[in-house]
Formats: structure tokens, C-alpha cells, sequence
């Protein structure tokens, strides 16, 4: 007979694996007990769900999209709506899961939502533009969203600029997602 945990106790063994930090990379500060269960607690009552996902590292990210999209397919599974957020570098790769996510046959592919990369004629024009029409809804069937996430998403450091975690400037491959 299987075992199984209680959503609360699962979620604390799932924390002790992340916060075990075998990359070295002091993580352990990011994350307080109970944070996951929590997190995932907060996402229960949500209709409309956006996903942001991609960090600008030329040519594309590679871990970010891929737990993305399971996090996706789980919320969709609980009946969510659902869509991705991502920015030029990374829309490749996001359009290609998103349509082939396990469900698209009878729900239809995730909608994504690319926005333009810094730089580009009316590229804070566009991103607010795109950021009112997820707030309104337009990518989740006309229902205003009511929870956004992040998944290894860059953010704009207190300079305005997005930096690798070896202080490389990258801003000029993010969009204005942020």
C-alpha cells in the first residue's frame, strides 16, 4: 500500500531537499519553513494564474521554463487558467512547450505572452500595454488574473538594470516584465 503525507509534511521534506544547498550558492537565506507550503496554500482560491518565467542568459534559459511548465500543467490540472509570461530571448522555447503541453489536445495550448526586449522601438509602450491586458484577463478566457509568479525571472536590481550572478549587465535582453 502506498504512503502518503499530508500536504503540510510533504512540502517541509520537499523545503529540507531545496535548502540543502549543494551548489554552495547560500540559498538557505531565501527560504523560511514553511514558505512552500504556504506559497502553494496562497495559489488554492485562484481563478487566473500568470507564470513568468526566462532569465536573458543569450541564447536561451534552460531550468527556468521547464519547472515552469510543470507548475503550469499541475495548476491547470486543479482547474486553472493558466498563461506564460516570458520575454524575445525566451519565446521560442515557451511557444513550443506551451503547444505541446500534455493537456493542449482538449484545452488548447497555454497562451504566452511575449514581451519586447529593452531596447526595441516602443518597447515600454508594448510592455505596458501587455501588463494591463494580463491584469485584465486578455490571456486567461476574459478572467482578471488574481496571482502572478515568478520562476527563475530576472529582476531589476535598485539601479534599474538586470544583472547576471556575476554582475553581467544583461538588460538589453530583458523585456519590461518587471
Amino acid at each position: 500500500m502506498p504512503h502518503y503525507l499530508a500536504p503540510k509534511a510533504l512540502a517541509s521534506r520537499i523545503e529540507t531537499l531545496l535548502l540543502n544547498d549543494w551548489g554552495n550558492r547560500n540559498i538557505a537565506a531565501l527560504c523560511l519553513r514553511g514558505d512552500l507550503y504556504n506559497a502553494a496554500l496562497s495559489l488554492y482560491d485562484k481563478q487566473a494564474v500568470a507564470i513568468v518565467t526566462g532569465f536573458c542568459i543569450p541564447p536561451t534559459e534552460s531550468d527556468g521554463p521547464p519547472g515552469a511548465m510543470v507548475l503550469a500543467r499541475v495548476l491547470r490540472t486543479m482547474g486553472k487558467l493558466v498563461c506564460m509570461v516570458t520575454d524575445e530571448c525566451n519565446a521560442e522555447i515557451l511557444k513550443v512547450a506551451c503547444a505541446t503541453i500534455p493537456d493542449a489536445a482538449v484545452r488548447g495550448p497555454l497562451p504566452l505572452c511575449v514581451f519586447p526586449t529593452r531596447g526595441t522601438d516602443d518597447a515600454a509602450k508594448i510592455g505596458k500595454e501587455l501588463t494591463e491586458q494580463l491584469i485584465r484577463g486578455e490571456f486567461t478566457d476574459n478572467i482578471p488574473l488574481d496571482a502572478a509568479l515568478a520562476i527563475e525571472r530576472i529582476g531589476r536590481a535598485a539601479d534599474g538594470h538586470h544583472y547576471t550572478m556575476r554582475a553581467r549587465d544583461i538588460t538589453q535582453y530583458c523585456g519590461h516584465v518587471d
